[in-house]
């Protein structure tokens, strides 16, 4: 009568992500999945690890490797099943995969895998990550493996909360921010200096200026790429 629910005593973890609790009990290889309601939604194969964009992702250990499954969150039914190392959080249809050590890619909804010429991706988001190739260069890809800032940058970082946006530095002293789904760089602050800038909520970042004050702003200025 007072919007909470009880579940247990039990042996397990409980986890809450979105508008799903997830319920994985001591010895059971299944996962429940409860609405926030606490109805029964259904159960998904092994331990939850990510539910985003509407999809579960969940990872059970099998022999020497790890599969992997994607379902449908409001359902709960599978979508596709692989072996694999690791499969990250679903964004704009899209997740980055790591197929092997030394392979990685973008998975679909449907388990359908595009592999890129890379050696690390960030996750995904809005269909874009950041990557590193071989050689330690930074760049950033569509999940078609098309890139989009090539590899040419000694670091990198996702700096727009849950915007493609990304942060690249040439050198220590030099940086740009790129605007993935736009394809264009933005124009910085003049003090900011090269810092890494720190992601907030609706699209505000914030830095140090040389004062030491810290700075919240959320006008960045586009220009061509």
């Amino acid at each position: 009568h007072d919007g909470s629910w009880v579940l247990g005593p039990f042996d397990g973890s409980i986890t809450v992500n979105e508008s799903c609790i997830f319920v994985q009990r001591t010895g059971n290889s299944v996962t429940t999945v409860y609405d926030s309601d606490g109805k029964i939604i259904g159960q998904v194969n092994g331990v939850v690890s990510s539910c985003t964009d509407g999809i579960i992702v969940s990872r059970e250990s099998a022999e020497d490797t790890t599969i992997w499954h994607i379902s449908d969150a409001d359902s709960t039914e599978s979508r596709a099943a692989l072996a694999a190392v690791k499969v990250g959080a679903f964004s704009d249809g899209t997740a980055t995969v790591q197929l092997t050590e030394n392979e990685w890619g973008f998975i679909d909804e449907d388990g359908t895998v595009t592999e890129v010429d890379a050696a690390w991706l960030d996750e995904s988001c809005d269909g874009y990550a950041l990557a590193k190739n071989a050689e330690g260069k930074f760049g950033v890809l569509d999940s078609s493996g098309k890139t989009v800032a090539k590899f040419q940058y000694s670091n990198g970082t996702q700096c727009g909360d849950a915007l493609p946006l990304y942060q690249l530095w040439e050198t220590e002293d030099e940086c740009m921010v790129l605007s993935a789904a736009m394809g264009q760089k933005l124009m910085l602050p003049k003090d900011l200096n090269a810092q890494q800038l720190i992601a907030l909520p609706e699209s505000y970042f914030a830095y140090t200026d040389a004062e030491g004050n810290s700075v919240v702003f959320d006008d960045l200025e586009s220009f061509a790429f």
